[in-house]
């Protein structure tokens, strides 16, 4: 009958281990590239989305922002099929107001901000001096600007409110001439 007997031996290889160069949190619409870091040898960069269907085979993946969506990012080294794997969730940055311009003001101030997760918002414009001087501006979701209406208001600073869905979002201070 006879047989044949096999011995392999195998050069054991430097480990490598998979990893993601992005970030995790990004504004809403925001296009968005996440990047695997290379492992200095030719290998393959699998993407899979959350129930393990692949997306994209590539070291660089691009995509959009879904709150809470899962990314898992397989490589294959091609000398020996070693593989490993890395997890990344996409989040979105906070709520909150990017910048007052002119600050300080005399009369009209700009207020650009950017919300990522709500339903409503407003500002809300407090004097800091005189606290029972407020005023309150609806925001169009739609948007990133509003402009504020200074004019006639005590000198003085003031505190720009964001509320997001009744929770404050983030505060700048402003000052009035």
């Amino acid at each position: 009958m006879g047989g044949e007997s096999f011995e392999i031996r195998k050069e054991p290889r430097a480990l490598f281990f998979a990893q993601i160069d992005s970030e995790e949190a990004y504004d809403k619409d925001e296009e968005v590239e996440i990047n695997a870091q290379s492992i200095g040898e030719p290998a393959i960069y699998n993407w899979y989305d959350a129930d393990g269907n692949l997306l994209y085979e590539g070291a660089d993946f691009n995509t959009s922002v879904e709150v809470g969506k899962h990314y898992k990012l397989e490589v294959i080294a091609l000398a020996d099929g070693y593989k490993d794997y890395a997890d990344v969730d996409l989040e979105y940055k906070p709520n909150r107001i990017t910048t007052l311009s002119p600050n300080p003001t005399t009369g009209q101030t700009d207020v650009a901000y950017k919300i990522n997760q709500g339903d409503a918002a407003y500002l809300a414009v407090t004097s800091v001096e005189h606290p029972n001087i407020t005023d309150n501006y609806v925001l169009n979701m739609e948007t990133d600007t509003i402009t504020v209406n200074m004019t006639g208001k005590p000198t003085g600073s003031y505190v720009v409110t964001l509320i997001v869905d009744g929770e404050i979002a983030d505060a700048k201070n402003l000052i009035k001439n």
